[in-house]
């Protein structure tokens, strides 16, 4: 958490500011690889489609969806990913 710059920033100056005891939340460590593990696992096929030249007109529409997923779960803070995850967790964990 040391790299996390938004952290870093709350725990620093906000905290100090505002004397506020509460502490950010923080993630799992599975969550974030799942996540990330499955953006780039998703982008990849998406360049495998373009390199052998295997449906190129779905591999530009799929990658346009997976970019507009990314971009909805920056802007708006709904990851489809984190869903699956804890989706999978809770199926898994009986």
């Amino acid at each position: 958490m040391k790299l996390n710059i938004p952290y870093q920033f709350h725990s620093l100056v906000l905290k100090k500011l505002l004397k506020e005891i509460s502490a950010p939340i923080q993630k799992e460590s599975g969550e974030l690889n799942f996540v990330s593990g499955m953006t780039a696992g998703l982008l990849f096929i998406g360049f495998l489609f373009l390199y052998f030249e295997k449906f190129v007109n779905f591999a530009w529409i799929f990658i346009l969806v997976i970019t507009l997923l990314i971009f909805l779960a920056c802007f708006v803070g709904f990851c489809v990913a984190t869903l699956m995850y804890v989706f999978f967790k809770k199926i898994f964990k009986r």
